[in-house]
């Protein structure tokens, strides 16, 4: 489960097309462009889009987003999970 103001954050990156480097709690980073969230009945994934395609990452498995190009207003974020939050 993500918090709604971190959910937030995920929407915010999205609309301003965020250059942005993802590190998952796997310790997998992953580098792009913040797309659009998709999501069905069990989850909801960021749609990145990089150089050769684009990757749908579930944002429970997402630990750490780094802005790379963007305003201010836009600030590096941690997500919690479940038992953490």
């Amino acid at each position: 489960m993500i918090a709604c103001d971190i959910h937030d954050r995920f929407e915010a990156i999205c609309v301003y097309h965020c250059k942005v480097c993802i590190i998952l709690v796997s310790g997998k980073q992953l580098t792009g462009t913040a797309d659009t969230i998709t999501g069905n009945k069990k989850a909801e994934y960021l749609v990145v889009k990089k150089d050769d395609g684009s990757e749908s990452v579930d944002l429970t498995t997402i630990k750490k987003v780094d802005i790379l190009d963007q305003p201010s207003r836009i600030k590096n974020f941690s997500v919690q999970h479940g038992e953490d939050i």
